[in-house]
């Protein structure tokens, strides 16, 4: 539920690409044929859109959620984008 609220404050494209790669399981590459775009295109989307969801995370949750999901650390952990 929290991870669908992050999407929703994507553009439809970058939701499409982390949707496919992510709760889908394809390759980049896969996600790219899937969406007749380029391989490039897709890693692009994923990277601008990542971000954006982290921000929304961060803004959304309570200090004590957020707290207990990053174990002490200042920030999310980073999320691989494999680029």
């Amino acid at each position: 539920m929290i991870v669908q609220q992050a999407l929703g404050v994507l553009s439809d494209v970058q939701r499409e690409a982390i949707e496919l790669a992510y709760l889908s399981g394809l390759t980049k590459r896969e996600t790219a044929d899937r969406t007749a775009t380029m391989h490039g295109t897709v890693k692009s989307r994923m990277r601008l859109g990542l971000p954006a969801m982290r921000r929304s995370l961060e803004a959304g949750m309570a200090p004590t959620a957020l707290a207990a999901a990053t174990r002490g650390r200042s920030t999310l952990p980073a999320v691989d984008t494999g680029s």
